[in-house]
């Protein structure tokens, strides 16, 4: 009788985590690496590539934000705090989903005291199933609304690589 009780437990213990994974969970609570970003058509004597950190949280199985540092190790930084949309992609996996966002940045750059903006994103995540590692990668748009440079708008940002180690 108590082996009965004990199969039965299991069986129905089994059968809630089954339902429960295949249900709208969050691939992970939150998450921390590193990033690097390339943008086309630089403007003479700029760099176009970009490194920095990540922390990303989700808020439900389909909200997230994204805090974002990036610099060039020249001429300055900036900060970008993103909220972003989360889904699966039909016939893929679970682990694979896309992402649109979009959010705001500040900084200081050589030749600009300060800037601020608007930014977009659009992208696609890869979440590891056997490691607690997540890839990435996205379409960053940004539009400056303060800043002395005559570029206001630079629609050909990428962060080809971004890598998180994972908190479930």
């Amino acid at each position: 009788m108590k082996v009965t009780k004990i199969i039965f437990t299991a069986i129905i213990v089994l059968s809630v985590s089954v339902v429960y994974s295949q249900s709208g969970r969050k691939p992970f609570s939150s998450a921390i690496g590193g990033r690097i970003e390339v943008q086309g058509a630089a403007a003479p004597n700029e760099s176009n590539l970009f490194l920095g950190g990540a922390y990303k949280h989700y808020l439900d199985f389909k909200k997230s934000f994204e805090i974002i540092g990036l610099t060039d190790l020249d001429r300055g930084a900036e900060l970008y705090a993103l909220f972003q949309y989360n889904g699966k992609i039909p016939d893929m996996p679970a682990n694979v989903r896309w992402i649109l966002g979009g959010g705001f940045h500040l900084g200081t750059w050589s030749g600009d005291s300060f800037v601020t903006g608007i930014d977009g994103q659009l992208g696609l995540e890869y979440t590891f199933s056997s490691i607690p590692v997540s890839i990435s990668a996205d379409w960053h748009p940004v539009l400056n609304f303060v800043t002395t440079n005559d570029n206001l708008f630079w629609p050909l940002k990428f962060g080809v690589v971004n890598v998180k180690y994972t908190i479930k």
